[in-house]
């Protein structure tokens, strides 16, 4: 049987996601969407957490609060260390990250999502999904 959430018996999450974001609302919101759809979301505000390792399948990242570079060299610093998950970058300036993609989509990686802000919780949730679904393979990396 599984854990009993909110009153309601429910089988344990498909999954635990991590959220970087200096946006409390943002966060707070993503979170219980998730929650309403069987995924967990740690949150955090800052790229200093501790290595995920292949512990999480995907990572979302707001990168648009925080400096330029630190949130490149941050989304660059995932990519390094979460091999096994899928990062996703939700930003306004999607062109800021397009060194990133060509070198990533140079290796044949699918572990870098570029979507413009603002961006729907349905969409990334279904990203979130199609990760589960086909987990990354870190020798494309």
């Amino acid at each position: 049987m599984g854990a009993v959430w909110r009153g309601v018996t429910a089988d344990p999450p498909l999954a635990t996601i991590r959220i970087i974001t200096r946006n409390p609302e943002t966060a707070l919101s993503l979170r219980s969407y998730f929650w309403e759809h069987d995924v967990e979301a740690t949150i955090e505000d800052s790229f200093d957490g501790s290595d995920v390792g292949g512990r999480v399948p995907a990572i979302l990242v707001f990168p648009d609060e925080f400096p330029e570079l630190h949130a490149l060299n941050g989304v660059a610093r995932l990519l390094r260390n979460a091999r096994k998950a899928i990062v996703i970058v939700v930003t306004r300036e999607m062109a800021r990250f397009d060194p990133l993609v060509a070198e990533h989509r140079s290796r044949r990686s699918t572990r870098l999502l570029i979507l413009p802000r603002p961006v729907w919780g349905w969409t990334l949730l279904e990203q979130i999904q199609r990760s589960l679904q086909s987990p990354v393979d870190p020798s494309l990396d």
